[in-house]
This record gives structure tokens, C-alpha cells and sequence, in this order.
């Protein structure tokens, strides 16, 4: 009867942490993805409603960490969704070139190199134009990954004289 009930409570226990991992490991996959409503129209022309997933792959530059990834929007001539995962920093960094950053998910801390800090939330609109010297810090702050739209910004025409 003993071994009976350590069988038993060997079995309940190996379901709960079963259980327990399946529910953090499925909490992190779902911080980890984006997913985005696709409106769009079949071969007979009848319109419908698809949620779909993006894809986030690294970057695949020199110096990127594995803890920032990105989305390119096909077709949006240098438009990106970057990721930055939950509690990661990328330490001192220049921007590409001249780009809006927008915040779509999650928070982030950035960190100039005057030593004055900004925190960029859902909504936020930033226009990164430091091309040049120390540049700046980033980390990720909260439980949830930050994504950021980046929309890269040419020299705006100058109007006629």
C-alpha cells in the first residue's frame, strides 16, 4: 500500500510540474510572437479574416546579439519590426541611418550617452538620427519582449525657390 501511494504521488507530482512547465513554456512562446490580423480576398473574391504570425529571425550582421531579432515588412522599402527580448540590453550602438522608431509591444529603456534615459511605450514615436559616435544603450524593461517599428527616413525633399 505504501509503494502503492508513492507511485501515486510520483505521478501526480510529475503531471503538475508537467503541467507547470507547458504553462511557462507556452507564456514565453506567446511574449515571443507577434501576430498581426490579415484582411484579405479568396479566388472568388469573397474578402476574410486570417490571424497569421511573424516570423522574427536574427539579424545576421557581425555584432548582432542573439537577443534581437527582426521582421522585414516585404514590399515597405526598408520598414523593419525589430525584437528585443524581455530583460536583454543591447549595450552602446549608433543607429544605421535615419530611422523612426515606433513602439508597438513592449517597453524599452534608452539610454543616450549624456547619461539621460527615455522609456519607449506602445504609441511612442522616436526619431533615431545618431549615426555617429558612442550612440546609445537599449534594454528591454518589463516581462514582455519590445517591438518596435523602424521606418528608415531619407533626405526630405527641399521645396522649389
Amino acid at each position: 500500500m505504501l509503494n502503492m501511494r508513492r507511485v501515486l504521488l510520483g505521478a501526480v507530482t510529475a503531471v503538475a510540474l508537467g503541467l507547470t512547465l507547458a504553462v511557462s513554456t507556452f507564456a514565453a512562446e506567446e511574449h515571443s510572437m507577434l501576430s498581426y490580423t490579415h484582411l484579405y480576398s479568396d479566388a472568388h473574391g469573397v474578402s476574410h479574416f486570417k490571424r497569421e504570425q511573424m516570423e522574427f529571425k536574427p539579424l545576421g550582421t557581425a555584432n548582432a546579439s542573439p537577443n534581437l531579432t527582426a521582421y522585414v515588412l516585404a514590399g515597405a522599402t526598408g520598414a523593419t519590426l525589430l525584437r528585443l527580448r524581455a530583460g536583454a540590453t543591447e549595450d552602446w550602438h549608433v543607429a544605421p541611418r535615419k530611422q523612426f522608431l515606433i513602439g508597438v509591444q513592449g517597453e524599452s529603456e534608452v539610454t543616450t550617452s549624456d547619461g539621460k534615459t527615455f522609456r519607449v511605450k506602445p504609441g511612442d514615436v522616436v526619431l533615431m538620427d545618431d549615426p555617429t559616435g558612442k550612440g546609445h544603450r537599449t534594454a528591454a524593461v518589463g516581462a514582455v519582449d519590445h517591438i518596435a517599428l523602424l521606418v528608415p527616413v531619407g533626405e526630405a525633399p527641399r521645396p522649389a525657390k
